[in-house]
């Protein structure tokens, strides 16, 4: 009788210990509360204050678009006290809408991406030398949406070397080209407004932009 206890409890010492699933989503959570950051968030502490801050996905409206040019430029508007006035400095880039075609200007400013230049281009629209500087081209547009509402512009888009200022003339006119078949905004219909919006822009032309190097 011994013998066969012993036996029994030999078997049962070599019979292997249930494991039990760890890989639970409650093991999941507890893991995350230990590193401190759930899926989702963000936690940053700065000068002794702890932010907890939630990623979310923004949609652009670029998502659909080809990219044409890419380029560092610095931007200019030209102001109502007839000045050059600076918009921002960030990646100017041509993108081309993969469903509809049209393409279009887009510029957004450093670090706060804040958009500084939203426009079609369209077959009227020239480049024109800024006086003085060759790394820089000035141009008007009948319809910008940088601040959300459509309205005219003189622009001056200055880049850091001649190279890019070649390639960024060569893909506007491409894009000018290929905009053709689509209808471009209204000119001004008052005889006086146009007269004075050509003006405007003679003197512009003639107003050189500042020619301080690109950031």
């Amino acid at each position: 009788k011994n013998v066969h206890a012993i036996l029994r409890a030999l078997n049962m010492s070599e019979q292997p210990e249930k494991i039990e699933d760890t890989t639970g989503e409650e093991n999941v959570q507890e893991e995350e509360e230990v590193l401190g950051q759930p899926k989702g968030e963000v936690v940053v502490e700065t000068q002794g204050v702890t932010y907890v801050l939630k990623t979310v996905e923004a949609n652009t409206g670029e998502e659909s678009e080809e990219v044409l040019l890419n380029l560092r430029a610095k931007l200019y508007r030209w102001n109502e006290d007839e000045t050059w006035k600076e918009r921002g400095t960030g990646d100017l880039r041509i993108l081309k809408n993969k469903e509809t075609q049209k393409i279009r200007v887009l510029m957004r400013r450093d670090k706060i991406l804040k958009v500084c230049a939203n426009h079609f281009i369209y077959p009227s629209m020239e480049l024109k030398p800024n006086v003085g500087n060759d790394k820089s081209w000035v141009y008007h547009v009948a319809a910008d949406f940088a601040d959300d509402v459509a309205k005219p512009e003189m622009l001056a888009v200055r880049f850091a070397n001649i190279e890019n200022a070649t390639k960024f003339k060569e893909v506007f006119d491409a894009a000018k080209e290929a905009m053709k078949s689509f209808v471009e905004p209204a000119a001004p219909t008052s005889e006086s407004e146009s007269e004075e919006e050509k003006a405007e822009e003679t003197k512009a032309e003639t107003e050189a932009a500042p020619a301080e190097a690109t950031a």
